[in-house]
C-alpha cells in the first residue's frame, strides 16, 4: 500500500471506514432485535455507530485486552446516553451487539485465513481486501436487519420488564467478554502457516464451542427471565381487574340501594324528602 504519509491516511481510513459500516450495522440489528425503532431513529443510530467506529480507532493501540474492555464499557455508556434506555435494556443491547460483533468478525476471519488463505499480513497490505472483506458480512447483516425490521422479529417480547438479578447476568457477560477477548488474542498472536494450521483450527473450534454454549446459556437465563416477566405482568393485570370488579360492584350496590330509597319515598309519597335526596344525590354524583 506504499509508505509515508499517504500511506499512513489510507491505513487508518481504511480502518476508520472498516469500523463505521460494522458498527452501524451491529448496532441497527442489536437494536432491532431488542424493540426498537431504527427507521424512526436512523440519524441517532447512524451518529452512535459512527462514534463507535471513530472509538476503534483511537482505542487501536492500546493494548489488546484493555483496548477491548475500554471499548465495550464505552459503548454500554454510550449506548445508555445517546438512547435513554435503563441499564438492564442497555445491558442487553451492549450484549446483543458484542455477539453480533463476536459472531460476524470470527467467521469471515476463520473464512477469510483457512478457506482462502489470505494471512493477516497479506489482508493488511492489500487495499481491495480491506475493502470488500467487510462487505461481506456488513451486507448479509444489513439484510438481515431489514428482514427483521419489517417482520418485527424480537429476541424478547417482554424486554421492558425484564427484571434480571444482576449477579446473575455480570457473569455471563462476562464471559461473552473473555472468550471475545480470548479469539481477538488468538487471531492476533496465532502463526498462520502449514505447521500450525492444523493446531489453530483446533483451537478456533474450540473457542467457537465455548461461545455457542455461553450464548445458549446466556438465552436459557434470558428466557427464564422473560418468562418471569410474563407472569409477574399477568400477575398485575389480574389484581388491576379485581380491583376494578370490585369497584364496580361496590357502586352496584351504591346503585341498588338508591333506586330502594327512591322507590321507597315516592310509594310513601313523601315527595319534599325525595327531592332533597334526589339533590343530595346529584351534588354527590357531581363532586
Amino acid at each position: 500500500m506504499g509508505t509515508g504519509l499517504a500511506a499512513t491516511l489510507l491505513h487508518y481510513g481504511l480502518f476508520l471506514y472498516n469500523f463505521i459500516i460494522e458498527n452501524v450495522v451491529f448496532l441497527a440489528l442489536a437494536l432491532t432485535l431488542n424493540g426498537y425503532d431504527i427507521k424512526q431513529n436512523w440519524r441517532r443510530v447512524l451518529l452512535v455507530g459512527t462514534i463507535f467506529g471513530i472509538a476503534g480507532v483511537v482505542f487501536f493501540h492500546l493494548p489488546q485486552t484493555f483496548r477491548i474492555i475500554l471499548l465495550w464499557v464505552f459503548f454500554f455508556w454510550t449506548i445508555k446516553f445517546f438512547f435513554g434506555f435503563t441499564i438492564q435494556k442497555s445491558v442487553l443491547v451492549t450484549f446483543s451487539v458484542l455477539t453480533v460483533a463476536l459472531l460476524a468478525e470470527s467467521t469471515a476471519f476463520f473464512i477469510l485465513v483457512y478457506l482462502i488463505g489470505v494471512t493477516p499480513a497479506s489482508y493488511f497490505a492489500s487495499f481491495k481486501i480491506r475493502v470488500i472483506c467487510p462487505l461481506a458480512y456488513v451486507i448479509p447483516l444489513a439484510i438481515l436487519t431489514y428482514v427483521s425490521y419489517r417482520r418485527r422479529w424480537r429476541i424478547f417480547k417482554e424486554t421492558g420488564r425484564l427484571n434480571i438479578p444482576v449477579g446473575t447476568f455480570l457473569p455471563l457477560l462476562m464471559q461473552m467478554f473473555l472468550i471475545y477477548i480470548a479469539v481477538n488474542e488468538f487471531f492476533s498472536a496465532a502463526r498462520f502457516d502449514a505447521s500450525t494450521q492444523k493446531l489453530m483450527a483446533l483451537i478456533f473450534a474450540l473457542l467457537t464451542i465455548s461461545l455457542f454454549l455461553s450464548l445458549f446459556l446466556t438465552w436459557r437465563v434470558l428466557r427464564f427471565a422473560e418468562r418471569e416477566a410474563v407472569v409477574a405482568a399477568q400477575e398485575k393485570l389480574a389484581e388491576e381487574m379485581r380491583w376494578e370488579i370490585d369497584i364496580l360492584r361496590g357502586q352496584r350496590h351504591d346503585f341498588i340501594n338508591h333506586v330502594q330509597i327512591i322507590t321507597a319515598l315516592l310509594s310513601e309519597g313523601r315527595k319534599e324528602e325525595l327531592a332533597r335526596y334526589v339533590k343530595a344525590l346529584k351534588e354527590g354524583l357531581l363532586s
